[in-house]
């Protein structure tokens, strides 16, 4: 689709019914400007936006829907200047419900004075999970009322994952795979000390091992050290070769402890298609690009420092 003049509020809209209990994975990608989004209801009141959450300048949230209506999502760019044609994908599955995209739950709550205080003294409740190992979780939390902070712990209280603003705005989003069978905590916490108000959480499950049998996800490791080739700032690299065809999504996210994750893809023409540094959560990387035309592209794996050595892990996604 075209986009049109981005001047005195004329955005593109695009309405789409979606029911109670339902969860929408609104997707906007463009070449040519920095993608923003919006869901807004039907009186015009923003519902959830987002600028960079799919890596690079394209945009990426998640709405648990409660009432069932018409919604209308408005592609925007950063900059009132930004004009020409954008992807945007809105996929809908009922929370909750298992499907070819995973199982989806969605949960609910409110901090309030009465809320546990964490060391920082920021209020916090606890939503516990089961899960299991090699599944990987997608968790997003989301909240009008405060700036969301979002926590995983074990059983045993140790912090595995956490995350501030990659989910767009003030709300949090993360990914991590299950490293053992047992017992999780969903923290639901927030940045400033005084913060209350309601909250959404959504967590989105997929088997890694049956997505990978099936062709949809890949995994791709490597180490980076002193004897990789480096970028002209000294950043080391390792790449790897995909073969994609045109209009086929890719969902990349790259991981590591060792060091602060910088991910880049060059398309068939050793072209760069897009970067990002902390879209993952914390210092991990997360980009998502449509493939232009079919052939082979390049995964680099980078970090934002240079001397940055240590394992890394990229999980690749088909759509």
């Amino acid at each position: 689709v075209d986009a049109k003049s981005f001047e005195s509020n004329s955005y593109p809209r695009h309405e789409i019914a979606a029911s109670a209990g339902e969860v929408i994975d609104v997707n906007l990608t463009s070449g040519s400007f920095d993608a923003y989004v919006e869901v807004q209801d039907m009186s015009g009141n923003v519902l959830a936006e987002d600028d960079d959450s799919a890596g690079g300048t394209n945009s990426r949230l998640q709405l648990p829907i409660r009432s069932d209506g018409t919604y209308a999502i408005v592609v925007k760019s950063f900059g009132d200047d930004g004009s020409g044609p954008y992807t945007l994908t809105v996929r809908t599955q009922e929370a909750g419900a298992a499907g070819e995209d995973g199982q989806f739950e969605f949960l609910s709550g409110e901090l309030t004075a009465s809320s546990g205080l964490l060391d920082d003294g920021t209020p916090y409740e606890l939503h516990e999970i089961a899960a299991t190992s090699g599944e990987q979780l997608q968790i997003n939390m989301s909240s009008d009322a405060f700036d969301a902070y979002l926590q995983i712990w074990t059983d045993g209280k140790l912090v595995i994952a956490e995350d501030d603003d990659s989910g767009g705005g003030l709300n949090s989003q993360l990914s991590f795979i299950v490293p053992e069978d047992g017992r999780y905590m969903i923290v639901a916490n927030s940045v400033g000390a005084e913060a209350t108000g309601e909250y959404d959480i959504t967590v989105r499950r997929e088997a890694l091992d049956e997505l990978m049998e099936s062709g949809k996800v890949e995994i791709l490791s490597g180490m980076l050290s002193a004897f990789n080739d480096a970028f002209a700032d000294g950043t080391p690299t390792s790449s790897h070769e995909i073969e994609a065809k045109a209009g086929e999504r890719l969902d990349i996210s790259m991981s590591t402890g060792a060091f602060d994750a910088y991910l880049l893809v060059f398309g068939a023409d050793d072209q760069k298609l897009s970067e990002d540094d902390d879209s993952g959560g914390g210092t991990n990387a997360r980009l998502s690009v449509i493939a232009p035309t079919d052939g082979t592209y390049r995964i680099v794996a980078n970090s934002y420092d240079s001397g940055a050595t240590g394992p890394y892990t990229i999980t690749l996604r088909r759509d």
